[in-house]
């Protein structure tokens, strides 16, 4: 007998015919819904197990991979909650007093902001806006909130917000002859009544300013710009990208923009300076400048339009378009893109250039015609 053979061995069975391969056992409805349990220790957060069990109900020949995707999008779906689902607000109303000779200082992350003046005493109001992933966390956040307000050496300081997630709307009430400063990330600035000294900053601003005194200074990187019925000493607007539109507005003005149109009708600049990289420069003046106008566009039209009887130096110039003067000039010097010539006994400089696109000097009651 040979050794090591044991009783009742033999030969291997022979391997299963070729034919199709057995497809895999595919899991029933209830063992999915049994394993859900168990993906849902690797899922933080609140989920809605129920709209899950129905989406694998409608594909289940996914497995068990489309039960953990579920799980996942509904995790997403509960952190958006946080942003768009349940709101929460809280007013907070406080006086605020400047002293004299310190400067106001308004700081904020996302906040609409409207600056009233006139008032013998000043005060605010500040209504912050909370999202949460359901009623309780909103309201837990809303509570949690109050302006602070800070006094140093040279400045009373407002602080709005310590977080950028939250949105704040603040309404000030101010006396007049403040130094302001205003910086606000993102969100509206709006000014009525305010005879003022402001100075504001962000990167992206929506500037409504109306029946305003007093000198203007603001510099962000987008957004727009409306300055209307204005009687400024000083008017200093810087943007990379916004459009700027004056309506009746008085003031030495200089207004700069990267990409943007500038526009103004009915204004009075006893000086200016008026730069935009690609856009527009329209402007419609009211009375004759009694200092240097300066209108410069690198890729875009530039026009302005002045009553009759002034004097200034006239010159202006394009490298790709037209050059058009509605006034006849003394010593007047014409071609290639270039116009020059006196206006009157001459004097102050009135300049428009462009590197491509046309210059116009019009007589504005005959332009509004």
């Amino acid at each position: 007998e040979p050794v090591g053979a044991a009783a009742g061995d033999g030969p291997p069975p022979p391997p299963p015919p070729p034919g199709d391969p057995v497809p895999p056992k595919r899991p029933s409805i209830d063992q999915l819904i049994g394993q859900i349990e168990g993906i849902a220790k690797d899922v933080a957060g609140k989920v809605d197990w129920q709209g899950i069990a129905g989406q694998v109900r409608e594909g289940v020949g996914k497995g068990v991979e489309a039960v953990r995707k579920a799980a996942e999008e509904a995790k997403l779906a509960e952190n958006l909650g946080r942003f768009f689902g349940n709101r929460e607000t809280k007013t907070v109303e406080l006086p605020l007093q400047v002293p004299e000779g310190k400067t106001l200082r308004i700081e904020a992350s996302v906040a609409d902001l409207t600056l009233h003046g006139g008032r013998e005493v000043g005060s605010f109001t500040s209504t912050a806006g909370f999202r949460g992933a359901n009623v309780e966390e909103a309201k837990r956040r809303a509570a949690l909130y109050s302006p602070v307000i800070e006094e140093t050496s040279d400045a009373i300081i407002v602080r709005l917000q310590d977080s950028p997630e939250s949105a704040v709307d603040a309404v000030f009430h101010l006396p007049d002859g403040l130094a302001i400063e205003v910086h606000n990330t993102s969100g509206r600035l709006k000014l009525r009544q305010l005879n003022a000294r402001l100075k504001a900053s962000g990167a992206t601003a929506y500037l409504d300013a109306k029946d305003v005194k007093g000198d203007l200074d603001v510099e962000f990187h987008s957004g727009e710009c409306t300055i209307q019925e204005a009687e400024l000493g000083r008017l200093r607007l810087e943007t990379k990208s916004a459009d700027v539109t004056l309506v009746r507005v008085r003031a030495e003005a200089t207004i700069r923009s990267s990409s943007g149109d500038i526009s103004g009708s009915d204004c009075t600049f006893a000086s200016g300076r008026f730069e935009t990289a690609s856009g527009d420069v329209a402007l419609v003046l009211a009375a004759f400048p009694s200092g240097d106008l300066t209108a410069s566009v690198v890729s875009g039209d530039a026009s302005i339009s002045v009553p009759a009887g002034g004097n200034a130096q006239v010159e202006l110039s394009t490298l790709q378009g037209e050059a058009h003067c509605s006034f006849e000039l003394e010593d007047k010097v014409e071609g290639q893109g270039r116009l020059s010539g006196r206006l009157g006994s001459g004097g102050s400089r009135l300049q428009i250039s462009t590197v491509s696109g046309s210059v116009r000097l019009d007589q504005a009651d005959a332009a509004a015609h």
